[in-house]
């Protein structure tokens, strides 16, 4: 690790946004292996949609982890799939309030929203300018002209 990188903190709410996503992402990963064993050893309409349907959920799980690591080491490319993810969630959220399932929809709609605001703080965006500003004059033949 360069000087410049362990001389960036990351903020606070970085650090609660990258938790957030890290935790969305365990729950998508354990939904993913619920769908497999319910393929597997339960009674599906469609073992095959069950089990495509597991794995994918699983590689979004395994995908928002890695996102979630990103933000964790303020990665800047780590911002845009974690307030997309955020986005399409607070869709689901209203779906499920539109559907009268308000005790699912509503804690979805809340954390997403929050998670969307922490990832636009101030803080945030500084820790990841300066990020991307020192990975970038920084290098060995940048041209500093």
């Amino acid at each position: 690790m360069s000087k410049h990188n362990a001389s960036i903190r990351r903020p606070i709410p970085l650090t609660i946004a990258a938790v957030i996503v890290g935790l969305q992402g365990t729950a998508v990963l354990a939904a993913g292996f619920y769908l497999i064993e319910g393929g597997l050893f339960g009674s599906p309409d469609s073992v095959s949609i069950a089990i495509t349907t597991g794995l994918l959920a699983m590689a979004g799980g395994l995908a928002l982890l890695g996102v979630a690591y990103g933000l964790m080491k303020i990665r800047v490319w780590s911002r845009s799939p974690a307030i997309l993810w955020q986005l399409l969630t607070i869709g689901v959220g209203w779906y499920q309030l539109q559907a009268g399932l308000g005790a699912r929809g509503l804690p979805l709609i809340v954390s997403s929203a929050t998670t969307v605001v922490l990832l636009l703080t101030p803080a945030t965006t500084n820790a990841l300018e300066r990020r991307t500003s020192g990975s970038v004059t920084d290098m060995p033949g940048a041209d500093r002209g």
